[in-house]
Formats: C-alpha cells, structure tokens, sequence
C-alpha cells in the first residue's frame, strides 16, 4: 500500500500531463521543421528566374521598402507603376499586406529573393499550425498529425508554400478564422469577434476573394449556433452571437476599406472580368467551351494537382468506412459535435470550388487556399475510420505516403509527379485526348511544373541586366527603356524588372504582354535597347516583332548571351532617332 499509493499519485500527476500537453505537439514540430529544412535545401538549389507576378510583387515590396525608409507608408498603398514602360498597366488591386510584411523583412535583413521566401515560409508554417489545430480538435492528435502532413505534400500548396505567391499566406489566415468558428459560440466573446474582424480584414488585404473562403465556414457556423440554441432553449444568446459577428464584420470593412473603396469600380470590373474576359478565355483555349467542359477540366485538374488521385481515393473509402460504421451504430470518435466541425471545414473547400466552376480563369492557383480543407477532411476521416488497433499503423503508412509524395513534387527530377505512379506529360496527353483540344489545360500544367522542381541552370539574367547598365551608363543615359522579346516563362519582363530593383538600376522594361502589334512596335520604336531571343515561337505578333528588329534602328552589341535552351539572347541599342 505504501508502495503502490505514491505510484498511483505520479501516475495521475505526470505522465498525463506531460503525454497530453506537451508530446502530442512533438509531431507537428516534426512536420514544421521539415517543411522548413526541405524548403531552405529547395530555394538553395533553385537557379530559374521568377515568373511575372511574383516579379510584380517583389516590385510592390521594394516600392513598400522605399516608402518605408522614406516614411510616406501610405504612398504605397496607392497605384504604382511596375517600371515596365508605356505598355505597362497600373496594378491598383495587386495585394499590399504580404509585400509590406516582406519589405519590413528587408529592412531588418536587407532586400533578397531569400527574404521574400522566407515570408511565405513563415506563413507555411501557421497554416500548418492551424490545420493541425483544427484537425485535433475534431478527432485527435493523430488526425491533426495527419492534417498538417497532407497538407504541405499537395502538389499545389507544395509548391507555392516556396514561391513568392500570396495563397499560402491567405490560406494561413483562413486556417486560423475556421479554428475560431469551430466553436461558434466563442464569438460570444467581444474579443474573439475583434480578433476574427482584425483576421478578416488583413485577408482582404492579402487577396481580393478572401470572402469567398471564409464565407462558407461563417455561414455554417452560424447555422450550427442558430440550430443549436433552438435545440438548447437558450434563444437569448442568439443576439449576443449575431453582435458578435456584426463586431467582426465591422471591424473587417474598416480595415480593408481604405484600400478597396477608392477603387470599387475597377474591382467590379476586375471580378466581372474573370467570368467574362473574352480576351483571357481565347488566349487560354477555352473561349469557345461550353460550361459542362470549364467543368469538367477544372474538376480534372482539381484531383490530380490539387489533391492527387491517392488522396481522393483513401478519402472516399474512409468516409465509406464511416457511413459503415454509423449505420451501425458506433459515430466514432467526434460524434455529432465533429460532425458540425467538419461541415464547416467543407465549406472552407466546397464554395470556392463551387464558384470557380463558373470561371473562364481555369487557374487552380486561385482555389489552392481551399486545399487544406481537404487534407483536414482527409485526415479526420482516416483517423474515425480506423479507430481501434489499425489507427496507428493506418496513420502511419498515410504519413510515409505523403512524404514521399512531397519529396517526388519537390525534387523529382524531370518535372511535377503527382505521385509515384502517375508523370505529368500523361496528364497533359489524358486531357488533351478528354477535352479535343477545346480547353488547353496544358497550359496550367506546364505553368505549374516549371515551379515545382528546383531548376540549376543560369538564365544569365544577371549578366545581361549588368550588361545594360554598363551600357546605359556609357551612352551618358540617367535612365534607358528596354523592350524584352518574347514573353516566356524564363524570359519576360518581370524578370529584368525584379533584378533590376533589387539591383537598384536605372533600367525600365516593357514587352508584348498583351499588347496588340502596333503597341508593341510603337514602343520598341521609343526604347532606349532591345533583348532579343531567337527561338522558334511558330506565328503570331512575336516573330512579326522578331523580324521587325532588322528594320528599326538598332544594332547588336556584343556577343549573344547563350541560354540554357539553347537559344541566344542578343542586345541591340538604338543608334538613330528611331
């Protein structure tokens, strides 16, 4: 009795405590240090020059940077040019939270594409925080182990948890406003409604159709309140519960406001646009498709690069095996108040999904911050359908799986594996044989597989940018315009642009863009040098305007800079009035 009393009493005091409180975090420290480990190795073996947005946006936060030093924060948030001449549009809606975050990073630590990186590594690790979180408290450690691990090996979070893209940033704040409505009546509290006002206006100055992810969730949580104080009897805090979300509503449209109402036109325009570009839908294939085939494509594409057909099969058999056991009646683990959690985690998923169907912009990128909704489902149901012996070993073989998921979209070599069964190229060719040709989802992919693995060869845009200065400063220009030709992945003018800024030159860049023929001639006729790479672009205004160099004013000087595609990009300056 002596013996054993003592026992008992470190039984109750320690081993609980410390299993419960403190080791169930271990797996998520686990999971976010090899986030952090595999994207520091990622970017440390990337040579391949950024895209134009993310171009764009290292502009906006070298702008942000300027403002800051100079102390006219403000100035920032009004439209800025990107420095790419007449052809270059005014970017008033680009988002202005995450470059001022990053530019406040160059400050401390001096402006570098690594800095950027960093920002969005940091955010990649509060989403997964949270869909840990998130999945834990519906059924358990193990699922929010799960949760967090699925999420970083989706091919599309993978990839952009390591691009200077916004998504996992609005995906991390999105991830924290469904912890909060998990228990809905934590809105009850004034400071949970400020907090969740704060989280809903800084989104919408992440990106502008935050509203469409955090909307599903709200709307289900407050049905669920609603439903359940009917249930209860307690009809009296229903009012407090709608103050609270009129608190977050508020407070969300005060913060976001300043930006968005000076230009409220241009983004009902801007919105507008992506159901109806007629311009975008042609230039992407998909002008002539019918509604049922942007469908079809979108879902297509959805499975294999957002989620991957291992994933969408493991879950459909676990909610399978759930149904199974519910009809027998054993709920599991979460019962009916998981049941609810995770409605609200699907309506994180389903209503951006739902309206993108709609969309003529067939761009996964713009529903990626809905994807870990679905590796939260995903988790929660592999978790309750294996309750018993089989979870651990069943939790097990999903985490080796999405490690090597991750490692073979990060690191492959040969470009984007969806999964070690399936290459890209056999996408691409499954889709083009699906849809004849009517929707060009090639196009996305070979978009997303130039990001995914990490590329060493040297596109020689540092060489070149030098090269331009050195030649602008030796025709005694203080500023010289440079027309970029063609427009690619590797070689467009948000790549001169960002090196250019970080570089602090004198050099302004324009291109063909979307420019028509005439426009993009009239401008190469103004410009101070032209780049011009010879390749084979087939027809179009791009070679029109290749051939058209023999005929303007300008000379090649130098030697052409050899590409690693084998092609040569060569500088010619101007050498008469043009």
């Amino acid at each position: 009795m002596t013996v054993a009393y003592p026992v008992a009493i470190a039984r109750d005091r320690w081993p609980r405590p410390v299993a419960g409180r403190y080791l169930t975090w271990l797996p998520l420290l686990a999971v976010i240090v090899f986030c952090v480990a595999a994207s520091t190795v990622w970017l440390w073996l990337n040579k391949s020059p950024t895209e134009f947005d993310q171009s764009m946006y290292y502009v906006r936060s070298l702008d942000f940077l300027s403002e800051l030093r100079s102390g006219n924060i403000s100035g920032a948030l009004h439209d800025f040019e990107l420095g790419m001449g007449p052809l270059a549009p005014v970017q008033p809606l680009r988002p202005v939270l995450v470059p001022f975050l990053t530019s406040m990073g160059y400050a401390l630590l001096g402006p570098s594409r690594e800095v950027a990186a960093g920002v969005i590594v940091a955010f990649s690790a509060i989403l997964l925080v949270f869909c840990y979180l998130i999945a834990k408290n519906i059924a358990g450690w193990k699922a929010g182990f799960l949760a967090s691990l699925v999420t970083l090996s989706l091919p599309l979070v993978s990839v952009l948890s390591r691009q200077y893209y916004f998504e996992v940033p609005l995906a991390a704040l999105i991830s924290i406003v469904v912890y909060l409505l998990l228990r809905p009546e934590r809105l009850l509290s004034p400071f949970v409604a400020i907090s969740l006002g704060l989280l809903v206006g800084l989104g919408m100055l992440i990106r502008e159709n935050y509203p469409l992810f955090v909307g599903g969730p709200l709307v289900v949580a407050a049905g669920l309140f609603i439903h359940r104080e009917r249930s209860s009897r307690k009809p009296v805090r229903k009012l407090p519960f709608l103050l609270g979300l009129g608190i977050a509503a508020a407070l969300g449209f005060a913060v976001a406001a300043p930006f968005y109402l000076p230009k409220l036109a241009l983004l009902t325009e801007f919105v507008g646009s992506a159901y109806s570009a007629p311009d975008w839908a042609q230039a992407h294939g998909i002008a002539r498709a019918s509604l049922w085939d942007r469908w079809a494509a979108f879902t297509y594409i959805f499975l294999l690069a957002g989620t991957t057909l291992p994933y969408l099969l493991l879950t459909l058999g676990a909610a399978a095996v759930m149904a199974f056991r519910r009809a027998r009646g054993r709920r599991g683990t979460a019962g009916i108040a998981g049941a609810g959690a995770m409605w609200i985690v699907a309506g994180w998923l389903l209503l951006p999904y739902s309206v993108a169907w709609f969309s003529t912009a067939i761009d996964m990128r713009y529903v990626a911050p809905s994807l870990p909704a679905f590796a939260i489902l995903l988790a929660v149901a592999v978790v309750k359908a294996t309750e018993g012996r089989l979870q651990t070993p069943a939790t097990a073989v999903v985490a080796i799986y999405a490690v090597i998921q991750f490692a073979l979209v990060s690191f492959a070599p040969g470009g984007l594996r969806l999964d070690p069964f399936t290459t890209w190229d056999s996408v691409v060719a499954s889709v083009n044989q699906a849809f004849s040709g009517r929707i060009r989802a090639q196009n996305y992919m070979a978009h997303i597989t130039a990001l995914a693995s990490p590329r060493s060869e040297d596109w020689k845009v540092d060489e070149i940018t030098s090269s331009l200065d050195e030649l602008r400063a030796q025709k005694g220009l203080k500023s010289a315009k440079v027309f970029v030709v063609p427009y690619t992945t590797d070689v467009n003018t948000g790549i001169f642009v960002s090196t250019a800024a970080f570089r602090k030159l004198r050099l302004s860049f324009s291109g063909p863009g979307m420019a028509t023929f005439d426009d993009a001639l009239k401008s190469m006729r103004q410009s101070d040098f032209l780049l011009v790479k010879d390749a084979n672009f087939g027809e179009g205004d791009i070679p029109k305007l290749m051939q058209s160099v023999s005929r303007l004013p300008f000379r090649p000087v130098g030697n052409p800079v050899d590409l690693p595609d084998g092609s040569h990009m060569t500088i010619y300056e101007k050498v008469g009035t043009g």
